[in-house]
């Protein structure tokens, strides 16, 4: 059911050309598809999402997108990748939170 939805949402997202929506559901279909063990097509969706969200330069996204990917190819037996996804998780999320920081401080000068 949940996949279903997120499939048509892709396919929605696609088709208006609506990319933030298109990651948005690569990101959530990747982890659906790993749940169920479906491990290459969830690793492959995610995979998508991680290079979506780069291109849009939404850093705390991109983090989580990893983060799930990491726990995919951890799923798959694949433990250096699944590391090094969740070290450049981790770096990625705490530039975010520290642009953030500074973005509300300097808002608040304004």
């Amino acid at each position: 059911m949940k996949e279903r939805a997120l499939r048509e949402g892709l396919e929605t997202a696609d088709r208006y050309r609506l990319s933030g929506l298109a990651a948005f559901a690569k990101h959530n279909l990747g982890l659906a598809l790993g749940r169920q063990g479906r491990l290459d097509e969830g690793r492959r969706m995610e995979e998508e999402a991680v290079q979506a969200y780069r291109a849009e330069g939404n850093r705390r996204l991109e983090g989580g997108s990893r983060i799930y990917l990491a726990t995919i190819l951890a799923a798959a037996g694949d433990l250096n990748t699944a590391e090094e996804q969740a070290q450049e998780a981790l770096t990625i999320l705490d530039a975010a939170e520290v642009f953030e920081q500074a973005n509300g401080f300097f808002r608040g000068l304004e």
